[in-house]
């Protein structure tokens, strides 16, 4: 930032003095024309020296990384789910990147991310942070609990009428429950923001926030999820929806890449994707989402004799290799 705001005063600078030199008619315009962009052509060579890179540094930066993943497997963070991890590419949940979780509107796309949350593969001072913007936070909570322990979600919420309807499970679901809160609590691996009205720029600083504070108590925030990009407050006053959600995202994905963090961002998608394999071209609002992303999972939800099954539908996997799959997956 100190280098930006020396780059902009020193080229407003130049600026200024060829204005007053051009204004001079005595003097050759052409000259005073090159005069002013070379002196800011100097300044912009300052933000090059990091970014422009000759071929042999790039060799001995691609020796580092084959020479760190013969000793490191591991190149993204696994969902603790086959059927996604095989649709998502070789890097899964990649770090650093976007990966957009889709579904119509009441189609589990939380209810999903919430098993994502208690089985992604964290590893021992790995850390997880969810924008809960949609779902009161206790709720997102106590999906988590469900997932790990496989009590019903909303069994915080239902004690006069389990214990009366199913009161033969329902000390084992207490217990169960007890025993899962318990393990959220120890290991210290989710912590979950329930601010409703939120931007884009105040998920990204918060993001920034938590790494720091993960970091100070020597822990390492390794996954983001966002709950859900739909209920994302955009400011449409100078550009229409669908470019400013590409741009918003845009910010996510670099916040992301400072960090070493993989995003698990939740969009809601058209409702005529209901009857067919969605894609990423069904998000709604918007297809500039998928110029951000590395891969997309789109969700059906199926109810079936009182059981609930997804179907799993991979898109677009920038990481893809011969082991993605990409026909469709049905799960319990």
């Amino acid at each position: 930032k100190v280098v930006d705001l020396s780059i902009r005063r020193k080229s407003m600078a130049a600026y200024q003095q060829g204005i007053e030199d051009l204004a001079n008619t005595n003097t050759n315009f052409v000259d005073e024309i090159n005069k002013i962009s070379s002196e800011v052509d100097c300044s912009m060579c300052r933000l090059n020296q990091s970014d422009s890179l000759d071929v042999q540094t790039l060799i001995e930066q691609s020796a580092d990384e084959m020479e760190r993943s013969l000793q490191e497997a591991r190149t993204g963070v696994s969902t603790g789910i086959q059927e996604v991890d095989e649709r998502l590419g070789y890097q899964m949940l990649a770090i650093g990147e976007v990966t957009i979780l889709g579904a119509p509107s009441k189609n589990g796309k939380t209810l999903f991310a919430n098993t994502i949350a208690a089985r992604c593969d964290l590893l021992e001072g790995e850390c997880a942070h969810i924008f809960s913007i949609e779902m009161p936070a206790l709720g997102m909570f106590n999906g988590i609990v469900s997932a790990i322990s496989g009590v019903p979600a909303n069994f915080y919420a239902r004690q006069s009428y389990y214990s009366k309807v199913m009161p033969n499970k329902y000390d084992e679901w207490m217990a169960r429950w007890g025993k899962a809160a318990h393990e959220l609590r120890e290991s210290g691996k989710i912590t979950i923001d329930g601010r409703k009205d939120v931007t884009m720029a105040y998920i990204c600083s918060e993001m920034r926030k938590q790494s720091q504070l993960a970091q100070n108590e020597g822990r390492k925030l390794r996954v983001v999820f966002i709950d859900h990009a739909h209920r994302i407050s955009y400011d449409c006053s100078k550009k229409p929806m669908t470019y400013v959600m590409g741009d918003d995202v845009r910010m996510l994905k670099n916040t992301a890449a400072d960090l070493g963090i993989a995003v698990v961002l939740l969009c809601q998608l058209n409702e005529n994707s209901k009857d067919r394999d969605p894609t990423s071209y069904d998000i709604l609002d918007t297809s500039r989402i998928r110029h951000e992303m590395q891969a997309f999972i789109g969700l059906r939800l199926f109810r079936e004799g009182g059981n609930t099954y997804f179907g799993i539908y991979g898109h677009d996997p920038r990481y893809a290799d011969h082991e993605t799959k990409f026909h469709p997956a049905y799960m319990w």
